[in-house]
């Protein structure tokens, strides 16, 4: 029952912060709003956030595609408790072995 809230408490202080409005700009496709939103927070170390944010990267919408640094954020985000991106590191780095080996953890 800890545990659980907790966990609420964390979500709602990240949506707060300024995830759900992200999270609104993405769906709605608007994700050059959707990053201008997420940035200061993924650089401020929410994990949930740097693994959207490096998924703008790595697809290129809303910002320059940019696969060097989708995976920086992706392996950040894992290294901060993002389940999610160590999934998509995966994934991302049997595409991108020649990339995923340059880069330090």
């Amino acid at each position: 029952m800890r545990f659980f809230l907790i966990a609420t408490l964390l979500v709602g202080s990240l949506w707060a912060n300024g995830f759900g409005k992200g999270m609104k700009e993405y769906r709605k496709g608007n994700f050059k709003e959707a990053f201008k939103i997420w940035e200061p927070l993924a650089n401020n170390g929410e994990a949930g956030v740097q693994y959207y944010v490096a998924t703008l990267y790595y697809t290129g919408k809303g910002v320059k595609q940019d696969i060097k640094k989708a995976i920086e954020l992706y392996k950040l985000s894992a290294k901060n408790g993002c389940a999610l991106s160590v999934h998509k590191l995966e994934t991302v780095c049997q595409e991108h072995k020649d990339i995923c080996g340059k880069i330090k953890n």
